[in-house]
């Protein structure tokens, strides 16, 4: 969903009426190896509006696509149900503020050479470990959510222990076809890795269609051998938000003793 309205906010304005002011907000980044980098904003909501978006997310029911290739926490939403999330368009903003402070000038002269526009898409991520799932195993394998622009994810869930977001680096090719909604917007963009210079016994038979409850870890040096660095993780901590780029290779760590993981998860991409 292409939100033109928030270009606004590169002509100065900025509208964040129902979060905590942004110049008060704490955002601390982390360097990682390779100059990979990624940002933790505290508490961008008021308790009583966080409560409010970790309510109506509570009550969305456990309903996923039936396509195994799809992330398997992710809801399926029609585009009016996720337009109802409270402060849908206040998050929106603070993206499009976030990035113009931290990226504008790295990214300015690309988007600017192709006349690039920001594209706003969000859904809703639940997890239990006691709702069966059904997808690939290539859900296990870290992927890239395009190649330009940021991704964050407000987390709405309690107890969540070490649960983060692992963070990689890939060492061989990466393919991106972009893929289209109906509206000829561009949604998820479609990754493929090039495995061929690596052992392939990690992902033998990675596209078997498997079912489960509980979220497979994959062991950091099962990752290297295959490819992927482990760089280090973006710590999943309720009413915080984790924010890092699109194109970083990445993969959900979810404990054993983590048995409900919600969150909202927001790109801005161009």
């Amino acid at each position: 969903m292409i939100l033109n309205q928030l270009v606004i906010i590169y002509k100065g304005f900025v509208f964040l009426t129902n979060m905590n002011k942004y110049e008060d907000l704490i955002i601390k980044e982390t360097i990682l190896p390779y100059n990979v980098k990624y940002w933790i904003c505290e508490n961008p909501f008021p308790s009583s509006n966080l409560n409010i978006i970790e309510e109506y997310v509570g009550k969305v029911p456990y309903k996923f696509e039936k396509n195994i290739y799809k992330n398997p926490t992710s809801v399926n939403m029609s585009n009016n149900e996720l337009d109802n999330i409270p402060f849908i368009n206040d998050i929106s903003i603070f993206m499009l503020t976030f990035f113009k402070k931290t990226f504008e000038s790295k990214y300015k002269p690309i988007i600017k050479e192709h006349k690039l526009k920001p594209n706003i898409i969000y859904w809703i991520n639940k997890y239990s470990d006691k709702v069966q799932k059904t997808s690939n195993k290539n859900v296990f394998i870290p992927h890239i959510d395009g190649k330009l622009g940021i991704v964050a994810n407000l987390w709405l869930s309690k107890d969540l222990s070490s649960s983060c977001t692992k963070l990689f680096k890939y060492d061989g090719k990466i393919t991106v076809n972009e893929m289209e909604d109906n509206d000829g917007n561009v949604m998820r963009d479609k990754v493929n890795f090039s495995f061929s210079n690596h052992n392939d016994k990690m992902l033998k038979n990675r596209n078997e269609i498997i079912s489960y409850t509980s979220w497979s870890n994959l062991d950091n040096e099962e990752f290297k051998n295959h490819g992927f660095e482990y760089l280090g993780g973006v710590p999943s901590i309720y009413s915080y938000m984790s924010i890092y780029e699109i194109n970083t290779p990445h993969i959900p760590y979810i404990p054993p003793e983590v048995s409900e993981r919600n969150a909202i998860a927001i790109v801005l991409c161009f």
